[in-house]
């Protein structure tokens, strides 16, 4: 049992390291370097935040016959067209649903937020490891088995005299009102959040978050807040950001 809980932990570490190293799409790794979600838009490429490295997994990664026979299955490889679909190694299968450039701008005092792309993914885990791996990374004890996540890929532009972090986005509201934050249902990763954004320079990061069951696929809007900025000493330069309005 205890070697069991051990493999499980291991497992949602890999998965949150993950989401750093991955993009749904278009961010930085921590290491080696990703494609920003515009530049994915020219390689058509979308990657998830569960990631691809190895793991263990229950019998859900494995592909079935129905899968290898079917032109929209990839394997373990990125998602290039809407209907295409992909199973990661702890075995969620990710199908791709929207795709779409954006070029949306806030101002915020010295710093500009630009929100370059979305992808709306349906995700299925198809066992019980795969669910567990889900909820532990949204923080969602009760997510079913198949639901939505969406991703925005964005980049933070500092015309400040000093180099800042930003812990991501903050929350993420839609029309109803119901709010996906850090502490639940949403996941920020990228250079931004990691390395920081030089004073004159600009960074990567990305957010994803779920999707409330009564909006699903129709989801193409969402409100998001970006976090208080902080200088290289941890301390706040900023206060957090009013809601910038998203819709695709």
């Amino acid at each position: 049992m205890q070697k069991r809980l051990g493999w499980l932990i291991f497992s949602l570490l890999l998965v949150v390291v993950g989401s750093v190293m991955v993009f749904f799409y278009f961010t930085g790794h921590m290491q080696t370097r990703v494609n920003t979600i515009t530049e994915e838009k020219f390689t058509k490429q979308f990657k998830s935040p569960t990631g691809d490295d190895d793991s263990m997994s229950g019998a859900g990664n494995q592909p079935t016959a129905t899968d290898q026979a079917s032109s929209n299955f990839v394997g373990t490889a990125q998602l290039t067209e809407v209907g295409q679909y992909r199973l990661t190694a702890d075995g969620i299968e990710q199908k791709l649903v929207k795709m779409k450039t954006l070029n949306k701008y806030m101002t915020d005092g010295d710093f500009t937020y630009h929100i370059t792309g979305v992808a709306l993914v349906r995700e299925r885990a198809r066992d019980n490891h795969a669910l567990q791996i889900a909820r532990r990374l949204y923080n969602d004890h009760g997510l079913s088995s198949e639901y939505y996540t969406l991703t925005l890929s964005y980049t933070v532009a500092n015309d400040s005299a000093n180099t800042v972090v930003t812990r991501g986005v903050t929350a993420a509201t839609y029309k109803n009102k119901v709010a996906m934050s850090m502490l639940t249902g949403l996941v920020n990763s990228g250079l931004a959040t990691t390395s920081g954004v030089i004073s004159g320079g600009s960074s990567t990061a990305m957010m994803t978050a779920l999707v409330p069951k009564e909006y699903g696929k129709k989801v193409n809007r969402v409100d998001l807040q970006f976090s208080a900025l902080f200088d290289s000493n941890g301390l706040q330069v900023t206060k957090p950001t009013r809601a910038m309005t998203v819709t695709f």
